[in-house]
């Protein structure tokens, strides 16, 4: 291996003909607040120990560099930053706000050294930034740097940090007194460029920049589960030619990337896609595992078999994979991850669904995220959003299958069962219908529908997996202690049922929360009409559905812990059936309680079906 090992300021590590490219694989910018602020004042107080001591310099830490060669000679120096892309980009912001901001106080020579941190000299756009990001990072910087502007582009952390750096400069300036405000300028730009030392760790160009990233990291710097698995990915994909790999990276792992930014922003990418991955392992494997398992199980379980088998395949016997076969089983992996991407950012945010015709789709994934089925449910709902986008004529199966799995676990939780195994049973359903579509090709919503429904009823009755029925959900709802388990679920479930009574919009329900009937605290009142048992009884009913109601915040101040009697006024004034309906009663106690519960179990039967047999 060729390593040099240089200690140069950031001056001299940074030229006017130098750019620094970060790789592929690195992740995207992640410096916040609290490093920038580390960053100003290490900057504020090596220009405070330099005015005594001008030899001082401050040490900035190491980069690893390694030289890139490019098939046309360029003008600039170009090199990849293995390590340090944090650092060294944030000091190009820094020394950009620097220079907007006190570059008007300095001498040419001057304001010349601190541009040749930020930008090249060059009328060539591509060469001038001193770092070029990745593509996720590339508009937001070059807009921040003035290189390409770009309007209406969301607010990104190269914005937030120059405007931090901005800020603290124009703060620092207007305490200097004007007769000496020039020269403290020069002193502190010749604090950026000659006092901050580095160690500059540079590597030959045929070294592979995706071993030593892996390797720097494996000792110490914290990668997310998803960066890891990019890095894992392209490591065995470095053995094709560079422009292979790029061509790799553009058409499928940029644009699931893409896929996993928060709506409306350019945020939360590594961590959704970490989810995402995850939810696919789980399709993929069949089973559950911990997030920070995800690219040894995704290495070991799902590339490295496949490359086994290509291995195997191509040369027969044990034959074990050589490196053309493992990046031609990393490839195959990322391009089928790559296919499911659209289908997990419709998943976790509905509201990007904007087609006319597919609101129905939306508003029964939005009810998913209600009832419980997101989150445990998410790899075979991944799967099943998958089959639709290919079968966008097949719209009824898939809203089959979501129903059928919205009455899987509204029953499960009325009927006061665990949601501990939902995870384990969705997960292992995933895997069935997963292999099930692999095997048979072009398999319809409707028929993965149906197999859906087998597999639920198959569970036997006394499993701690099993379907409920309409009997154990009607005694269930009698005895379960809602309020105090899933209050929003009770809120969501009271909403279904009125608006299958009366057609609501959602809208009508965004003042309305849950409240008891007979009152969360017994009062002297109440443990009168309750009779000798009011103690127990209370403490038996008050959280089960039969005893709640939607009430407006208005309406809950009215009502109050008042009697029945009391009360009443307020639930006769309600725009909503399923209140009206408690001014049916004279008094409220456990046969009430009951008869409500009943009278509300006949709309949950109805909204969320389970057939009898198979």
């Amino acid at each position: 291996m060729s390593i040099d090992v240089a200690k140069p300021e950031l001056g001299t590590l940074m030229p006017n003909n130098a750019q620094f490219l970060i790789p592929l694989y690195q992740r995207t910018y992640e410096w916040e607040m609290k490093h920038w602020k580390v960053l100003w004042e290490d900057l504020v107080s090596a220009y405070i120990r330099r005015k005594t001591n001008p030899a001082y310099t401050h040490f900035f830490g190491p980069v690893v560099t390694i030289n890139f060669v490019p098939l046309i000679p360029q003008l600039v120096n170009q090199q990849h930053l293995v390590d340090g892309q944090q650092r060294i980009t944030t000091v190009t912001i820094l020394a950009k706000a620097l220079f907007d901001v006190l570059g008007d106080g300095a001498s040419l020579d001057y304001q010349s050294a601190l541009q040749s941190l930020f930008s090249n000299s060059t009328e060539n756009q591509a060469h001038k930034p001193k770092v070029m990001p990745g593509k996720h990072d590339r508009p937001g910087y070059l807009s921040v740097m003035g290189i390409a502007p770009q309007e209406n582009l969301p607010e990104t952390q190269f914005d937030r940090a120059y405007r931090f750096f901005r800020n603290k400069a124009a703060e620092w300036r207007d305490d200097l007194p004007s007769a000496v405000r020039s020269d403290e300028i020069h002193m502190l730009f010749m604090t950026l460029t000659q006092g901050f030392r580095l160690v500059q760790i540079g590597l030959g160009p045929n070294e592979s920049c995706y071993e030593i990233f892996d390797s720097l990291n494996s000792k110490g710097t914290e990668l997310l589960p998803a960066d890891e698995v990019r890095n894992y990915c392209f490591m065995l994909l470095a053995v094709r030619s560079e422009t292979a790999v790029q061509c790799t990276y553009d058409n499928y792992w940029y644009p699931m990337e893409q896929q996993m930014a928060q709506p409306g922003t350019t945020e939360g990418i590594s961590l959704n896609l970490s989810a995402f991955l995850r939810a696919w392992g789980t399709m993929r494997l069949g089973e559950q595992f911990a997030e920070r398992q995800l690219a040894a199980y995704l290495s070991s379980r799902v590339v490295e078999q496949r490359a086994k088998v290509i291995a195997v395949t191509a040369r027969g016997g044990n034959s074990e994979p050589v490196p053309q076969e493992q990046a031609e089983a990393a490839e195959e992996f990322v391009k089928e991850v790559h296919g499911y991407s659209a289908s997990f950012r419709r998943m976790q945010w509905p509201q990007t669904i904007s087609d006319p015709g597919e609101l129905s789709v939306r508003r029964r994934l939005e009810r998913a995220q209600s009832f419980g089925v997101a989150g445990a449910a998410d790899p075979l709902v991944l799967l099943l959003l998958n089959r639709y986008a290919a079968q966008p004529g097949n719209m009824d199966g898939f809203m089959k299958c979501l129903q059928i799995l919205e009455s899987y676990t509204v029953r499960r939780t009325l009927s006061g069962i665990s949601g501990k195994q939902n995870n384990r049973v969705f997960s292992g359903l995933a895997h069935i219908l997963y292999n099930l579509v692999r095997q048979e090709g072009e398999t319809t919503m409707n028929s993965l529908a149906a197999r859906l429904q087998d597999l639920l009823l198959a569970k036997p009755n006394d499993s701690d997996d099993r379907w409920p029925t309409d009997t154990e959900v009607r005694d269930g709802m009698r005895t379960a202690r809602l309020y105090k388990n899933c209050r929003t679920l009770v809120k969501d479930l009271l909403v279904a049922v009125e608006v299958s009574l009366d057609g609501h919009t959602q809208t009508t329900f965004a003042s309305c929360e849950v409240e008891h009937i007979m009152p969360k605290e017994l009062t002297d009142e109440w443990t009168q009409d309750l009779g000798p048992t009011a103690g127990t009884l209370h403490d038996r009913l008050k959280n089960t559905i039969g005893n709640l109601v939607l009430l407006t915040r208005e309406e809950q101040m009215a009502a109050g812990q008042k009697r029945l009697d009391g009360k009443k006024t307020v639930y006769a004034g309600s725009s909503l059936l399923t209140t009206k309906w408690i001014c049916n009663y004279g008094t409220w106690g456990e046969t009430q309680i009951h008869e409500r519960s009943d009278w509300l179990y006949e709309r949950v039967r109805q909204l969320w079906p389970r057939p009898v047999t198979i």
